[in-house]
């Protein structure tokens, strides 16, 4: 291991030196273009390998102590969710993040090599650390993208059929708000939710949670990309191209590295997004309020409800996300 350690930084400084004199002028651009759609590939197996398990995360994060129908874990939400909605449940709110696949993963490869190379990687290998900061930066940066996308994901995800067209009916025969525990307004889907928050809330509207967006992905997409370079590295030769069997381990465990230990961030962030639209009703006043509040009430296991769906999902889905990408 450390006979292959001194051969990569042997042959690092070559290999950077070859990459920065063929990515000069058109090919920076070749590199960058290669980049974004490398990215909207992998956007694209992620949502169709992995929404209708994001959805079942979602339910279950989303779900507060003694809610009626509440489900009592993976199988259950599930399978009730597939009997109730049938498939088209599954992926209740799938085209927002199909839509924004382009965008959010086309800039997180973007912005994760420009923050590489910010911090010299077109001359030399960056160590583990460098990358986590790499990724940290990369996470704070496509924050400006994912919240919007996350915001309609989770509110559509997070109404049930059945919630919705009862809260409809009641709005339209009473003009009563409808239930608070799931929102102020019900959505039919992802363009009329983004039409009716940004109408009555401007584009403000759409960046609820974005605090709590930020506080998950700086350490969170820091310990992804560190975790995928750290299983690249270890099972590749030095100054070989890993072959595209490492890249799909090294994606599973950087899936983990993601959510394992940053799932409580994860949580209070869908817990934020899917609170009511309108401030004054609320559950929580902001991210920080959030969490004292389920640590209040829930305990700490009311950090970790969806923790079993989400690492199910976790490991193929950024598997299948850096061997697109790859």
């Amino acid at each position: 291991m450390a006979d292959q350690q001194q051969q990569r930084k042997k042959a690092v400084p070559q290999n950077h030196a070859q990459q920065h004199a063929t990515t000069g002028g058109d090919g920076e651009v070749w590199a960058a273009f290669k980049n974004i759609m490398s990215g909207t590939m992998g956007g694209v197996a992620q949502v169709c390998v992995g929404h209708p398990l994001d959805t079942v995360k979602v339910r279950l994060q989303s779900q507060m102590k003694g809610d009626s129908n509440a489900y009592s874990g993976m199988i259950d939400c599930f399978t009730k969710t597939l009997k109730q909605e049938g498939l088209a449940g599954l992926y209740r709110g799938a085209a927002s993040p199909l839509t924004g696949a382009m965008a959010h993963n086309a800039a997180l490869f973007f912005s994760y090599e420009q923050s590489k190379s910010f911090l010299g990687a077109k001359d030399r290998e960056l160590s583990l650390y460098e990358c986590f900061l790499a990724g940290g930066f990369t996470g704070a940066a496509v924050s400006f993208v994912e919240t919007p996308i996350d915001l309609l994901k989770s509110k559509l995800q997070a109404q049930k059929k059945e919630a919705a067209a009862a809260s409809t009916s009641t709005a339209s025969t009473t003009g009563a708000a409808p239930p608070r525990a799931t929102g102020d307004v019900r959505y039919t889907g992802v363009f009329d939710a983004a039409g009716k928050i940004t109408r009555t809330y401007g584009l403000r509207g759409l960046f609820q949670g974005f605090t709590a967006t930020v506080m998950r992905n700086f350490p969170a997409f820091g310990a992804y990309f560190c975790g995928f370079e750290f299983v690249k590295r270890t099972l590749t030769p030095a100054g070989e191209k890993p072959p595209l069997y490492v890249c799909f381990l090294a994606g599973g465990f950087a899936g983990f590295c993601f959510w394992g230990p940053n799932y409580p961030l994860d949580m209070v962030k869908t817990r934020v997004q899917t609170d009511a639209t309108d401030r004054s009703l609320r559950r929580y006043a902001n991210t920080f309020n959030c969490w004292r509040k389920v640590l209040k009430d829930e305990g700490m296991s009311g950090f970790y409800k969806g923790y079993v769906p989400c690492l199910v999902r976790a490991v193929p889905v950024n598997a299948s996300i850096f061997f697109a990408v790859e």
